[in-house]
């Protein structure tokens, strides 16, 4: 996370980048969570309201953030904290899954902030101005010489927070979910990021600069601008502009309210089909792995 040799990738575009295939994994999710919400993309509080495993006020305050890349930052930070304990009961699939899901959503998610703003709700100058003080914070704390992995760990994990959250910088605000969510199960924290990142990846989706996605269809495009495609061919060119509330129950009826989604979902091959069509990741040799 964070290593200091990471600190100045933002000054540079990579030299050369690699196509990589989306994760079916990925694909799924984003297809599951696309026919889940069936409307305009939320910004993270469908799956977090649904999900009977964690408290949605101990997290919501991660929504509610002056913008959505702040969100996507803090979100980031988090799941490379996760990800640095180990995998606990990792010859489970569908942990394995969800752990695959999160870390290769959030670190593309990351890759757009850092050389595809444009592509991003945010005009591109604010979300570079705040990567780039997000990385001086990371840098503030942590120190400027360059130290072994483990030594990073070591001090990201005893890092002392401020006490009041009003306090806590953009850094600190993603240190503080990731120790949140490492107090869950193991289980249940991937599964918490693997839905919110796929849920993430929707909600950039649509977006007021086609321009900057036909140029990149005409170079194969973006995983993200197939989806403002697909998007945009469906009506939906907007992002829902509150969170997500859950309907109320049918009358009478003592099913959960995800498993009433369940049944009005239906299957999810006929969207993950689409959803899956050649569609590629842009990853850069140079992208840090926060």
């Amino acid at each position: 996370m964070l290593s200091q040799a990471s600190y100045s990738f933002i000054k540079h575009h990579p030299v050369s980048e690699e196509d990589v295939r989306v994760p079916d994994g990925v694909r799924e999710s984003v297809a599951r969570a696309l026919q889940g919400i069936d409307g305009p993309p939320t910004n993270g509080s469908w799956c977090l309201q649904r999900n009977r495993d964690i408290d949605f006020d101990d997290l919501v305050w991660t929504l509610r953030q002056e913008t959505h890349t702040h969100t996507i930052l803090i979100w980031h930070i988090a799941t490379c904290y996760c990800d640095m304990l180990p995998l606990v009961g990792g010859d489970d699939d569908l942990l394995q899954e969800n752990h695959g899901v999160a870390t290769a959503s959030s670190r593309y998610c990351a890759y757009l902030v850092a050389f595809n703003t444009e592509l991003l709700p945010e005009h591109s100058l604010n979300t570079k101005t705040l990567l780039q003080q997000v990385l001086k914070e990371a840098k503030d704390l942590l120190g400027r010489t360059q130290v072994s992995m483990e030594e990073k760990h070591a001090r990201i994990q005893s890092l002392e927070l401020p006490e009041e959250d009003s306090s806590l910088n953009t850094f600190q605000k993603g240190i503080r979910l990731g120790r949140r969510l490492t107090d869950m199960l193991t289980t249940v924290r991937w599964k918490v990021m693997a839905e919110f990142w796929a849920e993430t990846i929707l909600y950039v989706a649509p977006s007021d600069d086609a321009a900057a996605h036909i140029e990149r269809l005409a170079n194969g495009g973006e995983f993200v601008t197939h989806l403002w495609a697909l998007l945009s061919n469906a009506g939906i060119l907007k992002r829902a502009t509150e969170e997500w509330s859950p309907p109320p129950p049918e009358p009478d009826s003592d099913i959960p309210i995800e498993e009433q989604d369940q049944l009005s979902v239906g299957p999810v091959d006929p969207v993950s089909t689409i959803v899956r069509q050649g569609l590629r990741l842009r990853r850069s040799n140079s992208l840090p792995t926060f």
